[in-house]
């Protein structure tokens, strides 16, 4: 049977890069005493899938994974369920959370076929205060266009390549500004990106590609970046852990 968790990716977890986590969360599932399934093979593993990678220095709100278990049969597959989430709970460390949880019908798509949504909350630090008309004009401007290159480089020093990654911010919109602060100023700024077999973009690309379009003076090493959440259904924007059905 599988299981679906939602957790939480928070303060110094937000530096747990993907591999690192997908090890992690077999190493507690072990501790538990959860009976996970392995797969067949040369080199079997344990069935544990995740959503879409966060990335590193990225927090995350609402993060997915399926974890597929052996029962049995002593306990029906709720109540088996149940005694495992419970269990992993006691394992994991404070700044990743299993919030909740639910049992996967026979059949339930994977987390990467259904999920075509994810929603981020940035934090843009500037050097020198913009007045709001400004920054929504800068935003109506970027959305205005057909195109927004960006390079991206790739490890191994293969050969950068250019994407167009306008087609895939379905909304950016000002979470208020600040002229000054705690932080000094800056603005907020809601992201949705979507997802698809013709990729995405990364939302600390589209931040740049912003700052950039618009000439804002920002400090890019204070940019903070939130994933509140990852949907499905497209406009019905599903939650994969309620409703585990098909695009």
């Amino acid at each position: 049977m599988k299981i679906r968790l939602l957790y939480n990716k928070l303060a110094e977890a937000k530096y747990v890069a993907h591999l690192d986590l997908t090890r992690f969360l077999e190493r507690a599932l072990r501790r538990a005493g959860v009976p996970v399934a392995r797969s067949q093979g040369f080199n079997p593993h344990a069935r544990i899938s995740f959503g879409p990678p966060l990335a590193v220095g990225v927090e995350g709100l609402g993060e997915y994974a399926d974890v597929e278990i052996q029962s049995d049969g002593r306990l029906k597959p709720a109540a088996a369920a149940e005694q495992a989430v419970r269990a992993l709970r006691a394992q994991m460390p404070p700044n990743i959370s299993i919030l909740d949880y639910c049992l996967l019908p026979p059949g339930a798509p994977a987390l990467t076929a259904i999920i075509d949504l994810a929603c981020y909350l940035a934090w843009i630090p500037l050097r020198e205060p913009r007045a709001e008309a400004e920054l929504e004009r800068a935003l109506a401007d970027w959305l205005a266009q057909a195109e927004i290159m960006v390079v991206r480089t790739k490890e191994g020093g293969a050969r950068p390549v250019s994407k167009n990654i306008r087609p895939f911010v379905r909304r950016l919109a000002l979470r208020g500004a600040a002229a000054t602060g705690a932080d000094g100023p800056g603005f907020g700024l809601e992201l949705e990106i979507g997802l698809s077999n013709a990729g995405s973009a990364k939302a600390a690309e589209v931040v740049r590609s912003l700052c950039a379009f618009a000439a804002l003076p920002w400090e890019q090493a204070g940019l903070s970046l939130v994933r509140t959440g990852l949907f499905a259904g497209g406009e019905k924007r599903l939650s994969p852990l309620l409703t585990p059905c098909p695009r």
